[in-house]
């Protein structure tokens, strides 16, 4: 029966069921009464995936984190979706500003405009997210390429 050789638990499969670690096949069993290694307590980080979606889902501040935090900023798809999330929401947060000028001078039509780009601006996070979570790239017009040069 394998070992976990992080922790020295018992195992059946291919991960520990205690701490999770990949099981080496032919670890030898822990010398009984030997101080084996202390449990990992360290949190496993967001995977890859997960971090680009979040650049989408949490605007511009995940993106600036994921830029500035260690594992994430020497991986070029997570750059590539923080700088295009960043570069977007600064397009939609000018677009939106000039949409709420227009609604101060129209009616009843720029409410409609508002209510299109609000849910146009949902349905394209949404998208990026969940393409950004099956490791697709989605390059954007005009702030893709921005983001691909800084990626």
């Amino acid at each position: 029966m394998p070992y976990c050789s992080s922790c020295g638990t018992e195992t059946s499969g291919k991960f520990c069921p205690k701490c999770g670690a990949l099981v080496d096949a032919g670890a030898p069993a822990p010398t009984p009464g030997a101080a084996g290694p202390s449990p990992r307590l360290d949190v496993p980080g967001l995977t890859n995936n997960i971090a680009g979606a979040l650049c989408y889902i949490i605007p511009i501040v995940a993106g600036i984190i994921f830029l500035v935090i260690e594992p994430y900023n020497k991986d070029r798809k997570v750059r590539f979706d923080a700088f295009q999330s960043i570069f977007l929401w600064i397009v939609l947060l000018i677009l939106g500003s000039v949409l709420n000028l227009f609604y101060e001078f129209s009616g009843s039509l720029s409410t409609v405009l508002h209510q299109i780009y609000q849910l146009a601006t949902l349905g394209l996070i949404i998208y990026l997210a969940v393409k950004a979570y099956q490791n697709q790239s989605v390059v954007l017009p005009v702030v893709g390429p921005l983001a691909e040069k800084q990626a």
